[in-house]
């Protein structure tokens, strides 16, 4: 699991990446993400719908799954990066 300071706290900063962030979509993802010139560390966060997997133990399965990946491939290449991945097919 990615430690906590490298994850979205609150809604607002959220709302905000989805708002104003660019976004790449695969058949399984789309990627939001923005710069974040204030921090130093990036953050990250996985969205995943009741509609790609009813039950809880699923989608929170595939969000630990997609955090670890995160953690290990993508933690050690980016900085100042807010980064949220919606998982958009199950």
């Amino acid at each position: 699991m990615i430690a906590s300071k490298y994850r979205f706290h609150g809604h607002g900063s959220l709302k905000f990446l989805y708002k104003n962030g660019q976004a790449v979509r695969s058949r399984y993802f789309t990627v939001r993400y923005i710069t974040n010139p204030r921090r130093q560390q990036p953050r990250f966060a996985v969205v995943i719908s009741k509609k790609v997997h009813k039950s809880a133990v699923g989608r929170n399965r595939i969000r630990r799954r997609v955090y670890e990946r995160l953690r290990i491939d993508v933690l050690p290449r980016v900085k100042n990066v807010d980064i949220a991945v919606i998982v958009t097919n199950g």
